[in-house]
């Protein structure tokens, strides 16, 4: 007995290529979606001028969260500038931009008030002491008024690299912390570093007693 010949029709044929890329579609958005923020970044910094073996690394988490983002100027191995949590991407009108390294520095800060902490028994909020290994320039307020150059982002950055590497060798080490008092009650104390130390930087002696635990 002849079995009976399946008729392949144009509109199966089309079903056909619709479902599998509906299918593959449907992972390409769920791979965007995970991978959002780092694609972002990586877009961002792939329009910049003058920056090349750009990375960006992060952590897995919900979705893949960024922890820094890290480039080199042109044709200079050592110019290399790393941004820490660019959260609000590094390009565009920023309400952060956290400097990790530039160039020959790195960058440390201290910050002592109510930053989020609250007391197990009264459930009220309690100041505390947090550490950065970095500086945010675009939210200090007068610390981004200290600048050479208006820095609004990355763009900025990598223009006046060598400007901001000379200013930045006249600020304060970890011999001699900067403190800064903020309008909302909390006190910062920034020092830049040469990269080539190593091994946590304990608390200053000049710091605040008040400022320990």
């Amino acid at each position: 007995m002849r079995m009976p010949r399946m008729r392949v029709t144009v509109r199966r044929m089309l079903l056909v290529v619709a479902a599998f890329a509906l299918f593959f579609g449907a992972i390409r958005l769920l791979h965007d979606g995970y991978y959002e923020e780092r694609i972002r970044i990586l877009r961002q910094l792939e329009d910049v001028d003058g920056i090349a073996n750009i990375e960006v690394s992060g952590f897995d988490d919900i979705t893949y969260e960024v922890l820094a983002a890290q480039f080199e100027i042109a044709g200079r191995e050592d110019a290399v500038i790393v941004i820490d949590e660019p959260d609000d991407g590094v390009v565009g009108d920023l309400e952060h931009l956290r400097i990790r390294r530039l160039g020959p520095w790195e960058f440390h800060q201290y910050s002592y008030g109510y930053l989020g902490a609250y007391s197990i028994i009264t459930g009220k909020p309690v100041k505390s002491l947090g550490y950065n290994a970095s500086i945010d320039i675009k939210s200090l307020g007068e610390l981004e008024a200290k600048l050479p150059v208006k820095i609004r982002d990355v763009n900025d950055i990598v223009a006046h690299y060598d400007e901001l590497v000379r200013f930045f060798a006249t600020w304060p080490d970890e011999t001699r912390w900067g403190i800064l008092d903020m309008p909302s009650g909390t006190r910062l104390a920034y020092c830049r570093v040469a990269v080539s130390r190593s091994g946590p930087i304990p608390y200053p002696p000049q710091f605040p007693k008040a400022w320990l635990p």
